[in-house]
């Protein structure tokens, strides 16, 4: 039985939660999970082509530098002079047919567009992506059309990604279902009791009991206390500030980061022939891990690696550096790897804030592939990439109003990256025509691959994650944010109501082997490690609200139990520098 109190701060729980979730669940635009795309579609490409440059307006295909979509740009039906047609078949699996034929692979971005990609017989690969279409109905609400998408970009060959773009828009032919009309309204303060209004405009500072609660509760394994940038607000005011979660596309909530990498595709897949295109039979995903691990049982001999702080030689602490993760044995992986401290050496850059922006995915992003660059050059190269440059110049994101990691791979794709002294963060949108003259730096830096781990939004794994960051370094997490993570001060956070330790995952599971086809998040962070404390396993995360926050700007999660969604996304980049 509970006393008043416990009774009393257990509501305050639930509504801190319910509140955070209703506020942003309820302000994205646009919600089209994989299982609404899944089907037969037409796109239709424009034959008047551009050369895409931060220059040239017609490369946003009406978007804008960083994009400022307008919020009734989806109730249009679009309509191009001249214009050539590409059909495709989507299957559940994340492949692509043509006339029975496997020759892509597609992903949803996250659960707001879909991206494509085609291998043709002259060995040309193509590339579509669009978000799914939306737009503000008659009764105020946010309408999602997900068998339609918005003006969207075609590159005819990304082998040679720098000519001949296109816009596009998608139709599917089939699934009316996906086309039915539903709005979705932004709750309103005034619906909210009194109950609820009188907890949410109480100061931040002054939830000493929820601390306590933390702090004292049986088998917790972090400790709450009171983050000073945070001190003078309002639960509301905390719940809507950007730098709490991804704000996006329009004043919402929307990230963005992914894409299906042509590399990944078998130029010999035009030989295989789909035998039963309705039966959408398809391997798991994670079965790669799976098999492997099967087979690692099997081996009388585990070489199980030593942990990062033992390591350093440096060959063997790049031995991965050109592995593809389903070619590493899991059970070898080490049992804590940092890369602040592989053998005494700190391959990872500075803790950083974010500020009163909602720039957290370009900041994990960023500081992946900044660590990504010292663990390829042996710290001989330490550049920082410049913030400022992605939010104001980086059509596929919205700047300061939210984006995902994986987009930001493809805007250094087929763009670059700027170092950090040609555009300095100021914590807002930004001009993108304030660039300086990438031409006067020696190297260029591009990103040479963005992928989603598994092949597509939701297939990733704890296992294929922890490979991916052994193997080349940290990556971009993504997660939801309950209030309780504010009071975040040290130790391994989990918003659950129980021992973490009695917890045990299956490290290749996924969303796609549970059927889940999307999971919300709310704020970006670079996972930099992982680890094991007495008996919890854990992620190490950098965060970006400066150095006072946690452990020094860092702070570790629960790892294994898909903790804040923070197993959902898994998406990956690759850095490359150039003589220019």
């Amino acid at each position: 039985m509970c006393s008043k109190t416990n009774r009393n701060l257990n509501m305050l729980y639930i509504l801190l939660l319910i509140v955070n979730l209703s506020f942003i669940s309820a302000d994205i635009p646009v919600k089209c999970p994989r299982t609404k795309i899944v089907g037969k579609w037409v796109f239709v490409i424009n034959t008047s082509t551009f050369t895409p440059s931060l220059n040239n307006k017609r490369t946003t295909c009406g978007h804008g530098f960083p994009d400022h979509i307008s919020k009734k740009v989806g109730d249009t039906n679009y309509h191009f002079k001249s214009s050539t047609i590409i059909k495709a078949t989507l299957l559940n699996d994340g492949t692509v047919y043509q006339k029975g034929y496997l020759v892509g692979r597609w992903t949803t971005v996250y659960n707001e567009g879909l991206m494509v990609t085609i291998n043709h017989r002259n060995g040309s690969i193509s590339n579509l992506f669009a978000f799914s279409k939306y737009f503000v109905g008659r009764k105020g609400g946010y309408v999602s059309r997900c068998g339609e998408t918005l003006l969207g970009w075609y590159i005819p060959d990304t082998r040679h990604k720098h000519k001949d773009w296109s816009c596009f828009y998608g139709t599917k032919e089939d699934g009316h279902e996906s086309n039915q009309e539903s709005e979705e309204f932004i709750q309103s303060k005034s619906t909210t009791d009194l109950k609820t209004n009188k907890i949410l405009s109480s100061k931040y500072e002054d939830q000493l009991e929820l601390i306590n609660e933390v702090n004292t509760s049986e088998g917790n394994t972090w400790t709450a206390g009171l983050h000073e940038d945070f001190k003078g607000m309002t639960l509301l005011d905390l719940n809507n500030n950007p730098t709490l979660g991804i704000k996006s596309r329009l004043d919402l909530d929307k990230d963005i980061n992914q894409i299906i990498n042509p590399l990944f595709l078998n130029t010999k897949t035009h030989t295989t022939k789909l035998k039963n295109i309705r039966s959408n039979k398809s391997s798991k995903a994670g079965s790669t891990d799976e098999n492997l691990l099967e087979t690692n049982k099997a081996k009388s001999k585990s070489a199980r690696e030593r942990d990062s702080k033992h390591v350093r030689d440096y060959k063997e602490v790049t031995k991965y550096l050109h592995t593809e993760i389903d070619q590493i044995n899991g059970e070898d992986l080490p049992k804590n790897w940092d890369w602040r401290d592989v053998g005494g050496k700190n391959y990872v850059p500075r803790i950083r804030s974010q500020g009163g922006c909602g720039s957290c995915y370009i900041f994990a992003t960023l500081a992946s592939l900044e660590s990504r660059l010292r663990i390829q050059t042996n710290l001989k190269d330490k550049t920082e990439f410049s913030r400022q440059f992605v939010s104001s110049c980086n059509m596929y994101t919205e700047g300061c109003h939210g984006g995902y990691p994986f987009l930001v791979g493809k805007f250094g794709n087929e763009f670059e990256l700027a170092p950090d002294d040609c555009m300095k963060y100021k914590a807002q949108s930004g001009n993108c025509n304030d660039r300086c003259d990438l031409s006067k730096y020696k190297h260029k830096y591009v990103v040479s691959r963005y992928e989603y781990l598994g092949g597509f939004y939701s297939a990733t794994s704890e296992l294929m994650m922890m490979k991916e960051i052994r193997a080349r370094g940290p990556l971009p997490g993504n997660m939801a944010v309950p209030s309780s993570f504010s009071y975040y001060k040290k130790g391994i956070y989990s918003d659950r109501k129980r021992n973490p330790k009695n917890v045990n995952g299956d490290k290749t599971s996924s969303l796609f082997s549970r059927n889940i086809p999307w999971q919300k998040v709310d704020h970006s962070i670079a996972i930099v490690g992982y680890g094991e404390e007495r008996g919890v396993k854990y992620w190490i995360c950098m965060n970006s609200w400066g150095e006072h926050f946690g452990e020094n700007g860092y702070f570790r999660v629960l790892r294994g139990e898909d903790e804040q969604h923070i197993e959902s996304m898994g998406d990956a980049s690759r850095i490359r520098r150039e003589r220019r």
